[in-house]
C-alpha cells in the first residue's frame, strides 16, 4: 500500500469522527407526548332518578275460606303494563377494576287490571301494584373506560291491592272486598352506566321483581261479616329503565391518580 492510499484512509476516518462528534453535540428534541386515557373514579355517593316501562304477570286464587272450593273459588291471571319512574341513592367503592356498592330505590308505577268473574258476569276481580321499593347490593366491572357494567340483587317490597266486587248474582251479593298491604319479595337486575361528563352518569338497567301476596288470615268483605282469602299468589314484574345520576366521588382512582374523569 502506497503512502497516498494510507493518507486518503486517514483523511476519511478523521472526517467521519468529526461528523459523529458534531452529531453528539446537537440538542435533543422533545419526546412526543403519549396520549393517556382518562382515569374514571366510580367511588362515592350518588343520587338520581330513573324512568321507563314495566310489564308483569300477576296471578292469585280467591275464595271463601271454608276448607274447600265448594262455596266460592276462582283462579285469576292478569298481565298489566305501565310506565315506571322513581329515584335511587347509593354508595360504592372502586378497588382496582371492581366496583362494590349498595343502592336503595323507590319506583312508582300503575300495574292495574280488572276482569269479569268467571263465576258471575255481574262480579269483577281487580289487582293493582303501584309502588316498589328495593335495597340491592351492586357488583360492577369498570375497566379503564368511562363505562361500568354491573349486576345487582336484593330485597324488595311492593304495594299490592286486590279488589273484589260481588254483583247481584255473586256468592255474597252487593259486597266489596279489599286486601291492601306491602308485600316482601326479591329482585335481580343488571345494567350499564356511562360517565358522560365529570360526575354525570347515564345508565340503562333491566330489573326483575318477584312477590307473593297471600292473605295470612281471612279478610272481611264490606258487610263486616263475610270473609275471603287469597292464596297461590305470585307477582312477576319486569322493568327497563333509563337512569341519570350525579356521583359525589372522592379519593384516588385506580393507579393512585386523583381524578374524577
Amino acid at each position: 500500500m502506497n503512502k497516498l492510499s494510507i493518507g486518503s484512509i486517514a483523511v476519511a476516518l478523521a472526517l467521519a469522527l468529526g461528523n459523529v462528534a458534531q452529531a453528539a453535540d446537537l440538542p435533543v428534541g422533545p419526546v412526543p407526548a403519549v396520549a393517556v386515557p382518562p382515569v374514571v373514579n366510580w367511588s362515592g355517593l350518588y343520587i338520581g332518578g330513573h324512568g321507563g316501562f314495566a310489564w308483569s304477570r300477576l296471578i292469585y286464587s280467591v275464595g271463601i275460606p271454608d276448607g274447600s272450593c265448594g262455596v266460592f273459588c276462582e283462579d285469576l291471571s292478569f298481565n298489566p303494563s305501565s310506565f315506571i319512574g322513581g329515584g335511587q341513592i347509593g354508595w360504592q367503592s372502586q378497588v382496582d377494576l371492581w366496583v362494590l356498592g349498595i343502592e336503595a330505590t323507590w319506583s312508582g308505577l300503575d300495574l292495574h287490571q280488572t276482569q269479569q268473574s268467571a263465576l258471575d258476569s255481574t262480579s269483577s276481580r281487580s289487582i293493582k301494584l303501584n309502588g316498589i321499593t328495593a335495597v340491592d347490593a351492586r357488583f360492577g366491572f369498570a375497566g379503564w373506560t368511562p363505562f361500568l357494567l354491573y349486576a345487582k340483587a336484593g330485597f324488595a317490597t311492593a304495594h299490592i291491592n286486590v279488589h273484589l266486587v260481588e254483583g247481584p248474582g255473586g256468592v255474597v251479593p252487593g259486597v266489596i272486598g279489599n286486601a291492601t298491604r306491602w308485600h316482601g319479595g326479591w329482585t335481580l337486575g343488571a345494567g350499564i352506566e356511562y360517565m358522560v361528563w365529570q360526575n354525570l352518569v347515564l345508565g340503562l338497567e333491566f330489573d326483575f321483581y318477584n312477590f307473593a301476596f297471600d292473605t295470612k288470615t281471612p279478610a272481611l268483605f264490606s258487610d263486616g261479616i263475610d270473609t275471603f282469602q287469597i292464596w297461590g299468589s305470585n307477582a312477576d314484574v319486569y322493568a327497563v329503565t333509563a337512569r341519570l345520576s350525579y356521583l359525589f366521588n372522592w379519593g384516588k382512582a385506580p393507579g393512585g391518580l386523583v381524578a374524577k374523569y
